[in-house]
């Protein structure tokens, strides 16, 4: 079980905080909305809708062409 550095970091339009960070881990990926090692993060109400589909499959492709440097930095950030 491994887990990649994050793909995409999607941070808020209103209050520019992290909103989620996309994560693979054994070929599965999912948001992480909060954590506290992220620091400070999104509470916007109504929360930012993460992107999912064919959207997230284009920024998917996007961060694996760019690649990873480090494990706080995603290669992709979008404002949701």
């Amino acid at each position: 079980m491994t887990l990649e550095p994050p793909l995409i970091t999607a941070r808020c339009r209103r209050c520019f905080l992290v909103a989620a960070k996309y994560w693979v881990k054994d070929g599965e990926g999912f948001w992480v909305e909060s954590n506290c090692m992220y620091g400070r993060v999104c509470r916007c109400d109504p929360a930012p809708v993460l992107p999912d589909g064919e959207q997230l499959a284009g920024l998917l492709a996007r961060a694996r062409r760019a690649g990873n440097t480090s494990y706080r930095r995603a290669p992709v950030v979008i404002h949701v």
